[in-house]
């Protein structure tokens, strides 16, 4: 396989990787938080993630590989179908919420941890994080909380792929 191809092949894996993470993490605090944007968000995760999965495969079955690296492709379709099926879920316990279902208590505090809180913070424009670059904020430092994604131009990202904070 090509450097070209490789890279695009492992660009797609990684977003898949990152977004079903990213899916899991927010249908959870959709719940904890009441929260029907959020569970929407997962929705659109969801989305996407089946856009990304038809892509991923055109491309490898487009892809010339070698007799060799065959199974090894099988292998990373299955990995992706399975990242695809774990985002499926997510978006199943987001649509529990977006459909506005009634919670009942024991559903909240079974996927809650007693050492962990859900926050759901917003960066306002100007404000002393916004136009820096995540890992200068200090966030996690100084507040103790740890960033499981971070929104910005309607895309959600893990905290390692984050460049600036951009607010509003």
């Amino acid at each position: 396989m090509a450097e070209n191809e490789f890279k695009s092949v492992l660009d797609y894996v990684n977003e898949m990787y990152n977004m079903s993470s990213i899916a899991v993490s927010l249908a959870f605090s959709a719940v904890i938080l009441n929260d029907k944007a959020l569970a929407q968000d997962v929705i659109e995760i969801e989305h996407r993630m089946n856009e990304l999965r038809l892509q991923l495969e055109k491309r490898v079955i487009a892809t010339r590989v070698p007799a060799e690296e065959v199974e090894s492709m099988a292998g990373i379709l299955e990995v992706t179908h399975a990242t695809k099926q774990v985002t499926n879920s997510a978006r199943m316990i987001a649509e529990f919420t977006a459909a506005d279902r009634k919670h009942h208590p024991i559903l909240t505090r079974a996927i809650s941890r007693p050492d962990r809180d859900v926050f759901k913070v917003e960066i306002k424009k100007g404000s002393t994080v916004d136009g820096k670059l995540l890992s200068e904020a200090h966030i996690e430092d100084l507040s103790g909380m740890s960033i499981t994604a971070v929104k910005q131009k309607k895309q959600w990202l893990r905290p390692h792929l984050i460049g600036t904070v951009n607010g509003g």
